[in-house]
């Protein structure tokens, strides 16, 4: 319908991890932040593809599955993860990942850095990077 609504909802969330979520769904597009700082999603999507490189990295003398810091991009099939030796060494570069992701020179993004321990999530957080202000 030219000139017409290009959504035909409108909804608006708080919570990083809900908006996670309804991208995921792929029945919700991110449209940004209105003022008050919610996040406003259109449904039905209309965005285009979205695509970002994921790797597996095995640090030397680390084990695949063990002490793991990972990010995810909604939509995009699979992270990359990076294996440590130890515990102390996933936790810091997690804590890193994390700050690297805040930056917003990077442009908009909505990602999920998971750190993992024998094969089970031990910390996760969503960072909401510089997205566009919805009016």
């Amino acid at each position: 319908m030219a000139g017409g609504p290009r959504y035909a909802k409108i909804e608006f969330c708080r919570d990083p991890k809900t908006l996670w979520g309804k991208i995921e769904s792929r029945r919700w597009d991110w449209l940004g932040v209105h003022p008050d700082g919610k996040f406003v999603l259109g449904s039905p999507p209309v965005g285009g593809s979205r695509s970002h490189a994921s790797a597996t990295v095995t640090k030397a003398g680390a084990e695949e599955g063990q002490y793991g810091v990972g990010s995810k991009f909604p939509l995009i099939p699979s992270g990359g993860f990076t294996w440590y030796r130890t515990r102390e060494e996933a936790d810091e570069a997690f804590e890193r990942r994390v700050e690297e992701e805040r930056d917003e020179s990077k442009g908009p993004a909505l990602v999920r850095i998971r750190q993992v321990e024998g094969r089970e999530v031990v910390r996760e957080e969503f960072v909401v990077r510089n997205p566009s202000t919805y009016r």
